[in-house]
């Protein structure tokens, strides 16, 4: 219902006298950095003025960066505020002939080179501690959040160290791809040349990107700097495999083993399935060394989580979890594996037993083949997880053969985070994904996650909550970088994904994209993705072969997504703007 020019994240095709104001609260008084991230292709950009509260705090001269999707930051020092809630920030055009992505205020003058500092102070992102500071280190304002985060209770000067100098946390997850920084035969050790994207991490010769390890050859091992605190954990490796011998993963801690994970073929490169192992001991301390060898290779590797059993909690009364294995988010929540705790406590069932009867007999709840159905309006079931904060995606893998098909609610300990309508999708037994996107969680242990149903006649087989930076993490690692029907949106049979196709073109692009549509029966629908599984866009196109061309000059550098859809067909594209 506004006029405003909004596209892709940014607001575009600026004119001169245009301005726009947001209501804010100033949680500290003090001295501020603000940056703006800008692009223009003009030769004449214009000016952007700030104020608050109708005081000026600065103007920030645009100048041409190259095209409008190239985004760069401008940076204005030495600004003052007062705490106050309910204040007005506005940026007024002067000239217009730009896109304007973020602003950003740091708290912090910045450090004067000489002046001394220490661990923790306030600095600007760029200040260098022991160039513009007089500190010990090399780091600079690492997380960009105004503080000067020297060492992260690690050396990060040595020639081993954390990647980004950021120590992994036990419990956690570590992601496989955050190798410590040290090199071959160090930190890790490739047998092989570079394979996959050669811009993440470009110095090293790890296989893969920056979502997962691949390409992965026996002997070769990666090392990870980790804290620890002292318990009893069950370790869960994600990995993926088309092989039909994958190998193992040895795990050890400063030299001793821990575990040996065989992996099996998961149906794919692509299609991750968690190994795991309960009942691991591990003594507390920082800085050790974590270490994943490999024994075959064979397999594509994502990362790997230690969860202590039980979370702390007792599994022998009242309400606890599924084999005393508390669920994770981000990660896969399978919808038979509720609570323990009986009727009217880890869940609600309307009716007598159906199904797989040998499945948890106790209980009434209708599961059959992992997957829970014959649900009835009222019913419930709970889990207990443990969660970290962060903005989601929720995925929900649904099926129902009737004409009039239910829903239902997605809770953490009573507060609601959406609602799932279900859709006939053919049969009982044909599976599609509804997503709930950017969907902002709190962090905590032993959190009941709750689904209630409102309206039965629904399959459930699991929820996933994916953080939105990790769209795509289950990209299968092939030379086209495709995400196949089953990752981004379930429902077409493998035997239809050789017939129906889109190509891309050219891949990357600066300006402008075709889309060559093959084999596509009725009218369909494409949609655009950003790397964090935003959706920016939705385009209709009536003609089921005829090439689609569209602009993206508006959209800033990076990888997107493009998803078409028609009838029961789903295909994900990648491409990347330059």
């Amino acid at each position: 219902e506004d006029n405003v020019d909004v596209s892709g994240e940014v607001v575009g095709w600026i004119q001169d006298g245009e301005w726009l104001e947001y209501t804010v609260d100033v949680q500290t008084s003090g001295t501020y950095t603000m940056e703006l991230s800008v692009a223009s292709g003009s030769s004449s950009p214009g000016a952007l003025n700030v104020s608050l509260n109708g005081s000026s705090l600065g103007s920030f001269d645009v100048q041409n960066t190259g095209s409008y999707g190239t985004y760069t930051t401008l940076t204005i020092s030495g600004v003052n505020l007062s705490s106050g809630n309910n204040k007005v920030l506005r940026l007024d055009v002067d000239g217009g002939k730009f896109n304007l992505d973020f602003i950003k205020f740091t708290s912090g003058s910045g450090c004067n080179v000489g002046a001394s500092c220490n661990d923790g102070d306030l600095c600007t992102t760029g200040d260098v501690i022991g160039s513009d500071c007089n500190c010990s280190g090399t780091l600079i304002d690492n997380n960009n959040n105004g503080v000067c985060d020297l060492d992260e209770n690690s050396d990060c000067t040595g020639i081993q160290h954390p990647y980004n100098c950021e120590v992994g946390n036990i419990p956690g997850i570590i992601e496989a791809e955050e190798y410590d920084e040290g090199g071959q035969g160090v930190a890790y050790n490739d047998d092989g040349t570079r394979d996959g994207s050669t811009s993440y991490r470009p110095d090293s010769n790890v296989d893969g990107g920056a979502s997962a390890v691949g390409w992965i050859r026996d002997g070769e091992w990666l090392e990870y700097t980790v804290n620890v605190v002292p318990g009893t954990y069950t370790i869960e490796l994600l990995a993926g495999s088309g092989s039909t011998n994958p190998g193992a993963v040895d795990v050890s801690l400063n030299g001793n083993p821990l575990a040996n994970l065989d992996i099996t073929n998961t149906g794919g490169w692509g299609t991750y399935e968690a190994f795991r192992i309960s009942g691991v001991n591990l003594s507390g301390g920082n800085n050790n060394i974590l270490r994943l060898d490999v024994d075959g290779g064979s397999f594509n590797l994502d990362y790997i989580e230690f969860k202590l059993d039980g979370g702390g909690t007792d599994c022998t009364n009242g309400q606890y979890a599924y084999n005393c294995e508390v669920g994770s988010i981000p990660g896969t929540i399978e919808a038979e594996e509720y609570d323990e705790g009986g009727q009217g406590v880890a869940f609600n069932d309307n009716d007598s037993k159906s199904g797989d009867t040998s499945y948890r007999p106790n209980d009434n709840v209708d599961v059959s083949g992992g997957i829970l159905g014959w649900t009835r309006g009222g019913e419930w079931l709970e889990y207990t997880v443990d969660v970290q904060s962060g903005t989601y995606n929720i995925e929900a893998a649904v099926a129902s053969g009737s004409s009039n098909p239910g829903n239902f609610d997605i809770l953490i300990d009573g507060n609601l985070l959406g609602n799932i309508n279900v859709p006939n999708t053919g049969s009982w037994g044909s599976y599609t994904s509804i997503f709930l996107n950017g969907v902002t969680i709190s962090s905590g242990s032993n959190v009941i996650l709750r689904i209630n149903i409102n309206t039965g006649n629904l399959n459930l087989d699991y929820l996933r909550f994916t953080p939105q930076q990790n769209f795509a993490t289950n990209l299968s690692m092939d030379s086209k970088q495709e995400v196949e029907a089953q990752e981004l949106g379930k429902g077409m049979e493998p035997q239809n994904l050789a017939k129906a196709n889109i190509e891309l073109y050219p891949n990357p692009a600066s300006e402008q994209l075709t889309i060559q549509l093959e084999n596509i029966k009725g009218a369909s629908t494409i949609e655009l993705f950003n790397a964090e599984g935003r959706l920016l866009e939705t385009i209709a196109t009536s003609n089921s072969d005829q090439d689609q061309l569209i602009s993206i000059t508006h959209l800033k550098t990076g990888i997107y997504y493009l998803r078409l859809k028609t009838g029961d067909t789903s295909i994900v594209k990648k491409f990347m703007k330059i």
